[in-house]
């Protein structure tokens, strides 16, 4: 039987398909890691916001009933605004986060379709080439039964003779 002329053709789609295989694979890798470290980011700043109410009782408990200088209120209002920043730093984290969660949303998609086109155009190909094999199956025959109905003819006509 011959060769199937497309061959090359289907290997590289066939490597093609492969390829956006890995990439959908690692694509859905990196949007669960970027989805744990969203929520690893959110369980952070829930942990902060709890920490920080009893940080302020705690801090309000300790100047409570005390003479405090205005220099030591100004500090007291420092030491919480810097309390607050830092939930604001932990609430912009989240943010970047969810943002590259987004992104390897997108990208997992895009890599999702990649792979559906690849494996569309694979099959394409291969259901060329089974109709191929099946047509030259059909030619490899009919040329069998030439060949056979011409010696049965010449086995007849040696018989004549």
């Amino acid at each position: 039987m011959p060769k199937y002329p497309l061959e090359a053709m289907l290997k590289v789609r066939l490597r093609h398909e492969d390829n956006a295989k890995r990439a959908l694979g690692q694509a859905e890798a990196d949007l669960n890691q970027a989805k744990e470290k969203h929520e690893a980011a959110i369980a952070a700043k829930k942990r902060y916001e709890e920490w920080i109410v009893e940080e302020e009782d705690r801090r309000y408990a300790a100047i409570f009933n005390t003479k405090v200088s205005v220099q030591g209120l100004a500090d007291f209002r420092e030491g919480l605004a810097n309390l607050a920043h830092g939930l604001v730093d932990l609430e912009d984290k989240v943010l970047q986060a969810a943002q590259v969660v987004n992104q390897c949303q997108e990208k997992l998609n895009q890599c999702r379709a990649d792979y559906f086109a690849a494996r569309r155009e694979t099959m394409k190909i291969e259901e060329h080439r089974k109709i191929w094999l099946s047509l030259a199956r059909k030619e490899e025959e009919r040329v069998s039964e030439l060949e056979m109905e011409e010696c049965v003819r010449l086995a007849l006509a040696s018989d004549d003779v």
